[in-house]
């Protein structure tokens, strides 16, 4: 899974006619990242487990 999400920040104004301004600045996340990390930490608890089993009598 390939993702990438894109957003902004907002501001809300407090005027009587109420408006929304942003600072144009993009916000990213790509969720590549955080999924390799999972699928790495997945891995090592599978191994950890392994080896648990392993040293059980």
């Amino acid at each position: 899974m390939n993702t990438l999400f894109t957003g902004g920040t907002l501001h809300l104004t407090h005027e009587a006619q109420p408006r929304v301004l942003t600072d144009a600045q993009p916000v990213y996340f790509r969720a590549g990242g955080v999924l390799a990390k999972a699928d790495r930490l997945r891995i090592h608890a599978e191994r950890i487990s392994a080896r648990i089993d392993q040293l059980r009598p």
